[in-house]
């Protein structure tokens, strides 16, 4: 009977030791397993990481060809209908190189256009066509370009003065009359600073204008006298008026966006002297 009993409690012994050791066991294999399981989590960060870092340097990349100042500051770019993108600066590029170069200047301004499967219009201010707006109108999916015109008719050019850019103390001109007859004569110019005299026909009449341009640090000036005859049959009608506009040297180099800028309103404005001193002449 204590024999029995001796083997019992070696029984419970042994029983009692083999449950610790599975327990050691356990605890040591959990305990792996869990290091394990941080060590692949580590690893899945560790990816993601790289993968946004890519993203990142992705998007920027392709980011950087489109950011630019537009007229609203807003959107940069157009989707054509087969999900093609094109940027103001391409579109602009494009159009630079294009027979619509030679219509007028670019104001700096363009929009998106639905039509044709997808177009950017960029905007332009035209030469030689008052009471016209125009558009070069580039493809987004091939890169050819169109013309886009919208007239209504002859329409007064406006007058007004540039708020940037450009400064008068005098403009728009008072248009003078007098009985004295009309005569032009003409002259190339000499000197440190030099009057021109040239006459031409702006919309069938005939001027005299004298012009004397100057140069300042970073801006120029102009003084300017428009003269006609009298369409009564004698006499004439005169405008005087001074200009002084930025050389735009200060903004910048061509391709830049306030040079650009610069230049095209201020080349727009000059372009347009003509026109806008003989629509106050009438």
């Amino acid at each position: 009977m204590k024999q029995n009993k001796g083997f019992i409690s070696i029984g419970l012994i042994l029983a009692v030791i083999l449950g610790m050791v599975a327990a050691v066991g356990t605890y040591y294999l959990e305990k792996n397993n869990f290091k394990k399981e941080i060590k692949i989590e580590e690893n899945n960060l560790s990816n993601n990481e790289n993968q946004n870092n890519n993203s990142s340097s992705i998007n920027a990349s392709s980011l950087s060809d489109s950011i630019l100042t537009t007229s609203d500051n807003s959107i940069t770019s157009c989707t054509s209908d087969k999900g093609n993108v094109m940027t103001y600066n391409k579109a602009l590029e494009i159009s630079k190189t294009s027979s619509c170069n030679n219509i007028g200047s670019f104001n700096g301004k363009y929009s998106c256009n639905k039509n044709g499967g997808g177009l950017v219009d960029v905007y332009m201010e035209p030469t030689n066509k008052p009471g016209c707006s125009f558009a070069c109108r580039v493809s987004i999916d091939t890169g050819k370009t169109e013309e886009g015109w919208m007239c209504t008719g002859l329409l007064k050019p406006t007058t007004e003065l540039p708020a940037k850019y450009l400064d008068s103390q005098n403009w728009p001109p008072v248009v003078k009359t007098s009985g004295f007859a009309y005569s032009c004569k003409l002259s190339s110019g000499s000197g440190d600073v030099p009057t021109v005299v040239v006459e031409k026909t702006i919309n069938g009449k005939k001027y005299c204008i004298t012009s004397l341009i100057d140069a300042g640090a970073g801006s120029r000036f102009g003084e300017y006298t428009y003269t006609t005859p009298s369409t009564s049959g004698s006499g004439t009608k005169t405008a005087s008026f001074n200009l002084r506009w930025s050389s735009c040297g200060g903004y910048g180099a061509p391709g830049e966006v306030q040079y650009d800028e610069c230049m095209s309103i201020v080349s727009t404005f000059l372009n347009r002297l003509d026109e806008m001193v003989d629509s106050l002449m009438k």
